[in-house]
């Protein structure tokens, strides 16, 4: 694959051609003109006649998809096979099929060979062949019906209708003609008896049409013939009873009961009457010689002699006090389920009237899956999720969870890679009651578990003065590399101004997490409420590389750093909490409200030994055991310091308008380029780093288009080595360390569906332009203020640490004659011995006379 603009390639050993692009203190320059990804061949073309440079095509490393996992579950109705150990789940272009006991996918049915053509067409509808249990017929919405053989994943049989499918059934014994609804353009002539005042409210025109299929042992494989049955609008649902030989047809207003007639002839005729419902309908399913129907005030009518042509005798049960769309008949019809947004299943005895619930299943039930024996029936949530629920005992036996992250995402989702499973963990919220972490298996394609970080519980949506009750949210997440301990940060805003005790109304808690390996769960150790100060902020989470500590930045202007310390340690049980162990305080905090909740960012060196600080446009460096900051770069950066990431001895910086490489070792600035308006968005964009292979990938969004595009780059080149154009919003975006070997980045979309971009070409992952830091050798904090050979202790664990430096050891330096007085450099670094860091021994003029003669 290559890059459809023209790129320019950069020497960086001909410093002479360059000098341009170069700033005052030798920092190489790029502008998105430079670049190209970020800019159109017009704009390369101007720039490209003042620069002469030699311009060629830089073709893409093979990176592809080599996986998708996860996914949001079709508003389809889940499929039991017929030996009832196994379901089969529509997801978006894809099926997979589920083992009922350990909920673990093992089959995938769909055109896997073309994962890397993300926009494949969507999946409207399965039936099982009724012939062979083997076999699912699926139908697309761009208008084909295919015959699968779900076992070995081929395709038998398909045929092209060339209009969008919305629904597709069959008979048991008939299991050759499929039934499909089809969608066609607006067209005014031949409606079957349709009322014209709704004319205007319903634009679409459906069609059914019979298809007949082959049988697999048939010589031919063409789909011989198609009737079209009936025209309408205003679709809501179709049914089939048992024989095959009538159709039930939902319009909004009305019922269509299409029965079959001369059976002789090959092309079938159809009688069809239309029955007016007197209210709006969303949902039917046909048993026997009756219609079960839901309407839009949540009642359940249930239409008898309406299979004769005759005048229905209507039976009115009602429950639900809004629209339900899980309809379904059970136990050779005497009883219904119905499910709606109330997260109950309710049963309807038929005979009697009496009703049982089961309630509490977490979030609205969309559709009910039935088992063949009725011994299973199968809950499509809302939440995207599925219980299996046992008939017996009326408990849900396994769980099937996708991925969970709700609708409205407007920023980019926390989530991290845990450094031992490599599972991605990711914070999610359910609909009601809490807002929890989900761990995700992205190989077995399953949920490992889930954690509750909030509880909360759903009383009302709306507030006296009709303004929405925002929900809690996590902000940020952070584990160890003993993958032992996790942080998270979560924060709830009220709006309700009756119920604030102080002017601010956020709530914010750090809370600190222990792995119970015993119970497979994380346990709640220590909580933290306002880390930073009542209502401000948390910015960043991060934890040390290489020791059991947390640091945290929040909008206060303070960096604090959080230990695991153990009470008790001569106790026969140890209790372990997490304490604040050092506040740095790094900027001053205006009183302005403008800049009450300035961004500030940071991270930790790849060694552990400095922590890099954003605060606006000036990066600090601050050595992690003195708690003091050693470093301050200050004018480098266009626009305020968003983000930062530590990469081997690099920095990568992200302003709102500028990507930015920092080279700690030499300090200076790498490169840097340009980032286009359409993606200068504060919270719209999702950096991984591979510290391995010394690359990083960022991803951008797009608010018009409702996309996005990822870039792979080299730490040491601005011009990317990958890049993609993804039909859909990236919320998150990680990087899997695996091997030296091979590399690989996942991003989570808006479509719920985890993407692994990798690949194994040697040509690079290999070949590094810059040698790693070796930690054995030296630690980064030596360049930065600490001296090689020296051994610094550690500051008592106090939150503030102060020197006192007294006269006498002040007047001992400088009270001295002129004419023998040392330079102004010799001055200082006596002066900072005293100050910089903690004394050894008491002051004495003998101690100091010692000290100088062995530093002669």
């Amino acid at each position: 694959m290559e890059i459809n603009d023209e790129l320019i390639s950069y020497k960086e050993e001909n410093k002479e051609e360059s000098m341009e692009l170069l700033s005052e203190t030798d920092n190489e320059y790029h502008s998105a003109i430079d670049i190209s990804p970020f800019t159109a061949k017009k704009e390369i073309q101007k720039k490209n006649n003042i620069i002469k440079k030699n311009v060629k095509k830089i073709s893409y490393l093979e990176w592809k998809i080599q996986n998708v996992a996860g996914g949001s579950f079709s508003d389809i109705t889940p499929i039991f096979t017929k030996d009832e150990k196994r379901i089969l789940i529509a997801l978006g272009s894809f099926v997979k099929v589920y083992d009922i006991k350990t909920g673990i996918c093992i089959q995938t049915i769909g055109e896997l060979d073309q994962r890397n053509n993300i926009d494949l067409p969507k999946i409207t509808s399965m039936i099982l062949d009724p012939s062979n249990e083997y076999r699912i017929y699926l139908s697309y919405e761009e208008g084909s019906i295919k015959l699968w053989d779900w076992t070995d994943n081929s395709i038998l049989r398909c045929r092209q209708t060339r209009k969008k499918i919305h629904t597709i059934i069959t008979s048991p014994l008939d299991p050759s003609s499929i039934y499909a609804v089809l969608e066609n353009s607006s067209d005014s002539s031949n409606l079957h008896n349709f009322p014209i005042s709704t004319k205007s409210l319903y634009k679409k025109i459906y069609e059914v049409y019979c298809y007949t299929f082959p049988s697999i042992n048939s010589n031919s494989t063409k789909i011989i013939r198609s009737q079209r049955i009936i025209k309408f609008k205003a679709y809501v649902g179709i049914s089939i009873s048992h024989d095959g030989k009538i159709l039930v047809i939902g319009n909004t207003h009305s019922i269509y009961i299409c029965k079959k007639t001369n059976f002789e002839n090959k092309q079938s005729s159809w009688e069809i009457r239309k029955f007016n419902t007197g209210s709006v309908i969303n949902t039917l399913v046909i048993h026997d010689d009756h219609v079960a129907v839901g309407d839009n005030e949540g009642k359940l009518l249930i239409y008898y002699n309406i299979l004769k042509f005759e005048e229905p005798i209507i039976r009115t049960f009602h429950w639900h006090p809004q629209p339900f769309s899980a309809l379904n008949w059970i136990l050779q019809g005497s009883y219904i389920l119905t499910g709606g947004k109330e997260s109950v299943l309710v049963f309807w005895q038929l005979k009697t009237g009496n009703k049982q619930f089961l309630p509490r299943l977490g979030s609205p039930i969309k559709k009910i899956g039935v088992s063949r024996t009725n011994s299973f029936y199968a809950i499509l949530l809302e939440n995207n999720s599925i219980k299996i629920i046992n008939a017996i005992d009326l408990k849900a036996n396994t769980e099937i969870s996708g991925v969970q992250i709700g609708k409205d995402i407007s920023q980019r989702l926390p989530s991290i890679v845990h450094p031992i499973t490599k599972n991605i963990i990711f914070a999610c919220q359910s609909l009601f009651s809490s807002t929890f972490l989900q761990s995700y298996d992205i190989v077995g394609d399953y949920q490992v578990y889930k954690t509750e970080i909030i509880r909360m519980f759903h009383l009302e949506t709306l507030e006296k003065n009709g303004s929405i009750i925002s929900k809690p949210k996590i902000t940020h997440i952070s584990l160890l590399m003993d993958g032992l301990w996790m942080a998270t940060v979560d924060e709830w805003e009220s709006l309700n101004e009756d119920y604030d005790l102080y002017e601010e109304n956020t709530e914010i808690y750090l809370k600190f997490w222990r792995w119970d390996s015993t119970n497979k769960k994380w346990d709640l150790n220590t909580r933290i409420d306002s880390p930073h100060g009542l209502g401000k902020k948390v910015n960043g989470l991060h934890a040390s590389p290489n020791k059991k500590k947390f640091s945290t930045i929040g909008s206060d202007g303070s960096l604090k750093i959080w230990k695991l310390k153990v009470k008790n340690e001569n106790a026969t049980v140890k209790t372990e909490i997490w304490i604040c162990h050092k506040v740095i305080r790094y900027t001053r905090i205006s009183d302005d409200s403008s800049k009450q909740n300035e961004i500030f960012c940071m991270t930790w060196t790849l060694d552990g030994s400095m922590i890099v600080l954003g605060c606006r446009n000036i990066l600090l460096i601050v050595n992690e055991q003195l708690g003091t900051i050693c470093h301050t770069v200050n004018n480098l950066y266009r626009g305020k310091i968003i983000f930062l990431q530590a990469l081997g001895a690099f920095i990568i910086i992200i302003t709102k308008k500028n990507i930015l490489v920092w080279d700690i070792l030499r300090a200076t600035t790498k490169w840097c380029l340009d980032i286009p308006k359409i993606y200068q968005s504060l919270k719209d964009f999702c950096l991984a780093a591979d510290h391995a292979n010394q690359l990083f990938a960022i991803s951008f969004n797009n608010p018009k288009e409702h996309n996005s595009k990822l870039y792979i780059f080299k730490i040491t080149s601005p011009i990317p080595i990958f890049l993609q154009q993804h039909p859909h919003r990236i919320i998150a975006l990680n990087h899997v360390p695996l091997n030296s070997s091979f590399s690989s980045f996942i991003f989570l979309d808006l479509s719920g569906q985890f993407f692994s971009l990798a690949t194994d070409d040697t040509a690079f992952i290999k070949k590094n332009d810059s040698e790693p830091i070796q930690e054995n050798e030296f630690s980064l904090s030596n360049i930065y203020g600490a001296s090689l050979n020296r051994t610094i202790k550690s500051l008592p664990e106090d939150d503030m640490q102060f020197k006192i430096v007294s006269m006498e050891t002040l007047s001992f330096i400088f009270d001295k004659p002129a004419y023998t007085m040392p330079s102004l450099t010799t001055l200082l670094e006596e002066t900072m011995k005293w100050i910089g860091e903690p004394p050894l021994k008491p002051f004495s003029k003998t101690f100091y006379s010692e000290n100088q003669k062995k530093n002669e």
